[in-house]
């Protein structure tokens, strides 16, 4: 498999991703609860995932000849969605007292934005 393959797959596997990670967290009523650590568990998963697929975005941007190189937007949108996915991830994993609403949130807004940067490509 090629860097651009690999790409391309998980692109389109985030917002799934995503969106069981949602669904995780909307079960994540109480701060001390068991499905509040799997929800967290869940985000550190979707963050590192999130952050190779970044990385391999980068890499395959240069890989392509400078004419071939789709536009530079969808890798600075992505750049800010994961640095705004790492800022509420760690926000939901020291808060406690936020709930579920940070993490279902950071959830639902990821999905949303990734989806928003596919269609930038």
């Amino acid at each position: 498999m090629s860097i651009p393959s690999i790409h391309q797959f998980l692109g389109y596997l985030m917002p799934t991703v995503a969106a069981i990670g949602f669904v995780l967290s909307l079960f994540a009523r109480q701060p001390e609860s068991g499905a509040r650590r799997y929800s967290l568990v869940f985000l550190r998963i979707f963050v590192i995932l999130l952050s190779i697929q970044w990385l391999l975005g980068v890499i395959n941007y240069f890989m392509f000849p400078a004419g071939a190189r789709p536009s530079l937007v969808h890798p600075l949108w992505m750049t800010v969605v994961v640095a705004a996915v790492h800022i509420l991830a760690g926000r939901a994993r020291r808060d406690p007292a936020s709930g579920w609403g940070l993490t279902t949130g950071t959830f639902v807004g990821s999905a949303v934005l990734i989806w928003i940067g596919l269609g930038l490509v």
